[in-house]
C-alpha cells in the first residue's frame, strides 16, 4: 500500500480492528475498487525493535504467511467487487517462531473473512 490517504485512513478511529496477540489487526473499506481485493500495509514498529534487521525478518515472514494465506481473505471479497485497506502492525515483545506466528495469523485472517461475510 502506498497512498498516504489509504494509510491515513487506517488510523482513524471508524476502522475495525481485531488484536489477536503479538498482532493487531486494522482493516476498512475503500471507497472505490483499484483492481485487487486487499491493499496491506504491514508495520513493525522501531521502538520496540531497534535493529533495522531484526524488523526486515519480522516484515519477511509476514509478508510470506500472507502471501500463502491470502485466499481466506480474497475468497469472501473478491466475488463482492471491492477493496480493502488491511494494516497489519506486529507489537509482540520478542520474535515469535515463524510457526506460531502463522497459527496466530491465519486465525485472525479467518475472523476478519467471518466479519466481512457478515458485513455483507
Amino acid at each position: 500500500m502506498k497512498s498516504k490517504t489509504a494509510i491515513e485512513a487506517l488510523f482513524l478511529p471508524d476502522c475495525q480492528k481485531l488484536n489477536c496477540a503479538p498482532f493487531r489487526i486494522v482493516w476498512k473499506l475503500q471507497s472505490e475498487f483499484v483492481g485487487v481485493p486487499v491493499q496491506v500495509l504491514i508495520i513493525c514498529p522501531k521502538k520496540r525493535y531497534k535493529r533495522a534487521h531484526t524488523r526486515n525478518r519480522i516484515k519477511r515472514q509476514i509478508r510470506e504467511i500472507y502471501r500463502v494465506q491470502k485466499s481466506i481473505l480474497w475468497n469472501v471479497i473478491e466475488p463482492l467487487k471491492q477493496t480493502y485497506s488491511l494494516g497489519i502492525f506486529y507489537s509482540g515483545p520478542e520474535e515469535m517462531d515463524f510457526n506460531q506466528m502463522k497459527t496466530v495469523f491465519c486465525a485472525g485472517l479467518s475472523k476478519i473473512a467471518i466479519s466481512i461475510e457478515k458485513a455483507h
